[in-house]
């Protein structure tokens, strides 16, 4: 009896171990969860990281072909605010969360990303967005669910520049021009004219009372800033707000030519019902050029929408009828 016990123990544990797998293949994309923030390089289009809300951050160098992802000791990802780029194509900043306590802080890399180092932290409770003024090193924004706090040393030291006291600054983007900064949030567009040392609110007419920015970009050319807008329900509009929240709430594109003599003015008009659209984007330089991206609501399937003329015309350049999906609220990044 002895002996056949020993027998059934070598034989289970020489099944057990035949049973292994000798290595693991790939079998398709995915990271384990949903993807959020792609954020393409403006000094390399092959270069694009990519969060995931399974704590991984993706990156590629080849334009998507290959993908890899940073240990977890040097970065797990915050998916509602993307890499930021500045005018240093190897200095990025970005916000990253503690595996350990869940806390997320702003961090930097001085070597295009392929190492971080974290920065002083505003906010000990954890921040929500960051925007580093692409054509500077230093110049840095940073918020939590009430507060917007400015750095002018690269997130060595911060100063509080506006306080909602209610807890719902959500932003939809900030366009950076020299000493003037705008803020997109909730409450309107909030403006800084002394290079971050104070902001004010600007009350801009044109959109309906019930709506604010859900997304926001803006472009300067010949002296000019135009900026667009995707306007939403502002009971849908809230700090980490998903896109799919906010998609019935959609109200409408506008376009605003700052100090001009008109307000916001709508673009948007001309879809149909069924084109909700989540987010707008601009090249920065060109006026002319914009795109919006959304979703078609009849079947969930994504659209994108370009104008050469300011918004005056729309044209479809992409539409995916294989899969769905929805847009989160940073995700919409034109390389040009």
């Amino acid at each position: 009896m002895k002996h056949l016990f020993f027998f059934l123990i070598i034989f289970l544990s020489f099944f057990q171990l035949k049973s292994q797998p000798r290595q693991f293949e790939i079998r398709g994309i995915g990271g384990g969860g949903a993807l959020f923030s792609p954020a393409v390089s403006p000094f390399d289009a092959q270069k694009i990281w990519m969060a995931c809300d399974m704590t991984e951050l993706f990156f590629t160098e080849n334009g998507g072909l290959t993908w890899d992802f940073y240990d977890f000791r040097d970065f797990v990802s915050h998916t509602h605010s993307p890499f930021n780029f500045t005018s240093d194509p190897n200095l990025l900043y970005a916000l990253r969360t503690s595996f350990r306590d869940g806390v997320v802080s702003p961090a930097k890399s001085n070597d295009g990303g392929q190492s971080w180092q974290p920065l002083t932290n505003p906010q000990p409770d954890g921040l929500i967005y960051l925007f580093a003024d692409p054509q500077h090193t230093q110049r840095l924004l940073v918020s939590d669910w009430s507060r917007l706090y400015f750095s002018n040393d690269g997130g060595q030291s911060w100063q509080s520049r506006y306080d909602d006291n209610t807890g719902n600054l959500y932003i939809a983007g900030v366009f950076w021009d020299g000493q003037d900064i705008f803020v997109a949030t909730y409450y309107g567009l909030l403006v800084s004219h002394d290079g971050g040392q104070s902001f004010q609110i600007e009350n801009i007419g044109g959109m309906p009372a019930n709506v604010s920015f859900a997304s926001f970009a803006g472009a300067k050319q010949g002296g000019q800033r135009h900026f667009y807008a995707v306007a939403a329900d502002k009971a849908d509009l809230y700090p980490t707000v998903p896109s799919y929240d906010y998609t019935y709430g959609y109200d409408n594109i506008y376009r605003l030519q700052y100090g001009g003599a008109s307000g916001w003015q709508a673009v948007g008009s001309g879809f149909d019902s069924n084109l909700k659209f989540l987010k707008v984007a601009a090249s920065g330089t060109s006026a002319d050029t914009i795109y919006a991206a959304g979703t078609d609501t009849d079947n969930s399937f994504p659209i994108v929408y370009k104008s050469a003329d300011k918004g005056a015309n729309w044209s479809e350049i992409f539409k995916n009828f294989s899969v769905p999906f929805i847009l989160d609220p940073h995700s919409f990044f034109p390389h040009k």
